[in-house]
């Protein structure tokens, strides 16, 4: 014959009434008997307590009137930023609630095909646990992109970048996903073969750095007509945004001298320098080039004749910057017809005339350096007596 236990009876009356009493929500209102609750109400109030587990302390609470009646959205497990405290970086699948014999009973859910009518509050404070959690897929994590400073011996921070993630754990790691999140930094290339990727912290603390090295790009130096070729080149390669000294110029243009560099063809046909010699030089995100510019060199003249009544030579000072224009000074009441004129470099001889009129334009740049010595000799028609002088011309750098 079997006993009736009195001590179990009394355990599942209370457990159903404490149950019952928080719970209704599973049921609609006309099923729930309010008037059962409240015949035992001793408080005005009653507290509900929420654990991450059963060994957990108390996370938060909420004081709730008892008899009153509440919604799902009173509940705090609907506020995402309370139930965070519980277990960061996972979603609660539901609450538990602690049975009179000590085991878990799976009390309510937060699934949206669950409970979602109004429940009425009970007399008894209670606490419910955290009825198991899956991994969030939006746990926050940083990645940080650093580039390489103007010194080549570290890197600076640029940016930074906010992202999400699945919670890594162990049964199921999750990471990071830099490689897949570049930016395009001017001037840099990512060191993708070096980045860690980190698991994805459940408390949002993962940080994955990207680090950009600066890129190498090449100058290219135009003689410009230097050296006895339009296009002759030279090169010399330069980290972006670094300042380095160019290299020593290596063109020559004959009876020209080097003034620098500019950074178009136009710009050194107009004699615009740049860059001087072996100055400092810093390239942008690209290859680039230069332009050799030339200038005539200088050239000093001294003319020696004997008096103003002889024919002599001249310089005509309102010429053009590329020519040296040398004409004969004719005595007033003569015309240049009345003579002839022989021109000449007296310092290759007296046989090679250059020039049988009146003037002689020379082109600067047919001059090199050096020291120069022009004759010119006039002879009046019927007259053997010549006149003239002579020019003496210095070209240096």
């Amino acid at each position: 014959m079997k006993v009736f236990n009195h001590n179990h009876l009394y355990k599942s009356i209370l457990l159903s009434l404490c149950v019952l009493s928080i719970f209704a929500a599973c049921k609609t209102e006309a099923e729930f008997d309010g008037d059962i609750l409240e015949s035992i109400n001793a408080d005005t109030s009653s507290t509900i307590s929420f654990k991450k587990d059963k060994d957990s302390p108390v996370a938060f609470e909420k004081t709730y009137f008892i008899g009153a009646d509440y919604t799902m959205q009173d509940l705090p497990g609907n506020d995402d930023e309370k139930v965070d405290l519980l277990n960061p970086g996972f979603d609660l699948i539901g609450w538990k609630v602690e049975g009179l014999d000590g085991d878990m009973q799976k009390s309510f859910t937060f699934d949206e095909n669950g409970c979602i009518s109004s429940f009425h509050m009970g007399p008894r404070s209670i606490t419910l646990y955290g009825g198991g959690y899956t991994a969030s897929t939006d746990t926050p994590y940083k990645i940080i992109y650093k580039t390489q400073n103007i010194t080549m011996d570290g890197y600076d921070y640029y940016d930074e970048q906010a992202m999400t993630g699945t919670t890594s754990t162990p049964d199921a790691p999750s990471y990071t996903d830099a490689t897949n999140n570049l930016i395009d930094i001017p001037g840099f290339t990512a060191q993708t073969a070096a980045i860690v990727e980190q698991e994805i912290a459940a408390d949002g603390s993962a940080v994955v750095e990207v680090l950009y090295d600066r890129n190498l790009y090449t100058l290219t130096f135009h003689a410009n007509d230097g050296s006895g070729a339009g296009e002759a080149e030279d090169s010399q390669n330069f980290y972006y945004g670094v300042p380095t000294p160019l290299t020593p110029n290596a063109f020559t243009r004959s009876g020209c001298s080097f003034a620098g560099w500019a950074t178009s063809r136009e710009r050194a046909a107009a004699g615009t320098v740049d860059y001087s010699d072996r100055s400092n030089y810093t390239i942008g995100a690209g290859n680039a080039d230069l332009y050799a510019v030339w200038t005539l060199p200088h050239i000093s003249i001294t003319i020696e004749y004997s008096d103003d009544y002889s024919v002599h030579p001249e310089k005509d000072i309102t010429s053009d910057p590329d020519n040296i224009i040398l004409y004969a000074y004719i005595p007033a009441g003569h015309d240049a017809s009345e003579y002839t004129f022989n021109w000449f470099y007296t310092n290759e001889g007296y046989g090679n005339v250059r020039s049988h009129d009146s003037s002689w334009t020379i082109p600067k740049t047919s001059l090199t350096t050096g020291y120069y010595q022009i004759t010119l000799i006039a002879i009046h028609t019927g007259d053997s007596i010549p006149s003239g002088g002579t020019v003496q011309i210095t070209v240096g750098n």
